[in-house]
């Protein structure tokens, strides 16, 4: 058990934006005036509310798109796009860590074992939990807030 502890520590090193930032993200959604109708539709999820509305989705849905509407408004729209989550950079810096900890684990092994093991914990580090949790993604903005234009009644704007 005492082998394992370095091990067990320094892989809770290496999922930087699982543990800090979770598997789920909040996109708020405010316009003005309020009460419009919100439809967030995203590569694998789809949710509406009604504004000011907060939704929450998994970091890992893919690009969405954002329709605003109102009765008497204009419709908007909004883009946006998944990227990569600043916290996932945090494993480039705790990448090190994981294969310390395996040397420590397999300390009497042949120094070959040791180093292949280390490489593997190091390349989990940098490509592993994250990318299973989709904690490696965010999305952008993460707050859009909406001016609706009115228009006539019947006729769209141009």
């Amino acid at each position: 058990m005492r082998r394992l502890l370095p091990f067990i520590t320094s892989v809770s090193f290496i999922a930087c934006a699982t543990v800090t930032t979770g598997t789920q993200e909040t996109l708020a959604v405010t316009s003005s005036p309020s009460g419009a109708d919100a439809k967030l539709v995203c590569e694998k999820h789809s949710v509406a509310g009604v504004t000011p509305v907060k939704f929450s989705i998994r970091r890992n849905v893919g690009n969405c798109s954002l329709t605003v509407s109102k009765e008497g408004f204009a419709e908007h729209a909004v883009t946006i796009e998944q990227g990569v989550n600043p916290m996932y950079w945090g494993n480039m810096i705790f990448a090190p860590v994981a294969p310390a900890g395996v040397y420590v684990m397999l300390a009497g092994q042949s120094e070959e074992t040791a180093t292949g093991i280390g490489l593997l914990a190091a390349a989990a580090a940098i490509f592993g939990t994250d990318f299973i949790t989709g904690a490696v993604h965010a999305h952008r903005p993460k707050s859009i807030d909406v001016i609706l234009i009115s228009t006539p009644r019947g006729t769209l704007p141009p």
